[in-house]
C-alpha cells in the first residue's frame, strides 16, 4: 500500500495491483520529481502514461493539477485507477475543493499522443514504461509526435533504471525536447525534458 505524499489528498491510501504486473514508483522518487517540477504542476494538464495504479497522476491532482489523463492498457488495473479516483473525488468534495478533470484511457501508451494533447495549457507528460522498454519508448512514434503536437515548455518526465542508462538516447535531447534534469536515486534514474520553440 502506498500513500499520497503531499497536497489536498495527503495520506490517502492508493490501491495497487497484486503481483508483479506493475512497479509502483517509490515515495522517495515521487517526492524528488515533484519537488523538481514544483509550481509547474499547479493548474497543469497532467498525463500519466503506463499509469498502473494511477499514483503519479493522483499525486499531481493532489498538488494542484487541473486535470489528468491516465493511460493504462490492462483492464484489471484500470478498475483500480477508477477506485482510487473515486476516493480522491470523495475527499475533494469533503474539503469543498474545486473539482479536477480526469479521464482514464484503456490504451497502449505508445499510441495515444493525439488523444492526450487536445487540452490547451501547461502540459506535463509522465512516462514510467517497463525498464526494458524505455529506449523503445524514447524512439517511438509517441515521442516523435509530441515534438509537433506539444506547446512550448511542455515537460516530459521518464523514469528508468539507473544501470545502463548513463548515456546515449536515455539522456540526450529528444528533437526539440531539451534535457534539463538527469538525477539518480538508488537504482532509479529520472530524466526531465522541456520543449523549446
Amino acid at each position: 500500500m502506498i500513500k499520497v505524499i503531499s497536497g489536498h489528498l495527503k495520506g490517502m491510501k492508493i490501491q495497487t495491483p497484486q503481483g508483479e504486473t506493475t512497479r509502483p514508483t517509490s515515495a522517495r522518487i515521487r517526492e524528488s520529481i515533484f519537488s523538481a517540477l514544483g509550481e509547474s504542476v499547479v493548474g497543469s494538464n497532467f498525463v500519466d502514461l503506463f499509469a498502473g495504479s494511477g499514483a503519479i497522476g493522483i499525486e499531481a491532482i493532489s498538488r494542484g493539477a487541473a486535470s489528468c489523463i491516465f493511460v493504462e492498457k490492462d483492464p484489471k488495473v484500470i478498475k483500480l485507477i477508477e477506485v482510487n479516483l473515486t476516493e480522491a473525488s470523495r475527499r475533494f468534495t469533503a474539503q469543498d475543493l474545486e473539482p479536477y478533470k480526469s479521464q482514464v484511457l484503456c490504451a497502449d501508451s505508445y499510441q495515444v499522443a493525439r488523444r492526450c494533447l487536445e487540452r490547451k495549457g501547461e502540459t506535463i507528460l509522465w512516462a514510467d514504461p517497463p525498464y526494458d522498454q524505455v529506449l523503445a519508448f524514447i524512439e517511438s512514434p509517441f515521442c516523435q509526435e509530441i515534438q509537433e503536437l506539444c506547446a512550448k515548455d511542455t515537460l516530459l518526465v521518464i523514469e528508468m533504471a539507473a544501470k545502463g542508462t548513463e548515456s546515449g538516447s536515455y539522456c540526450q535531447n529528444i528533437g526539440n525536447f531539451i534535457c534539463i534534469r538527469n538525477k539518480t536515486l538508488g537504482q532509479t534514474r529520472t530524466v526531465i525534458w522541456k520543449k523549446e520553440g
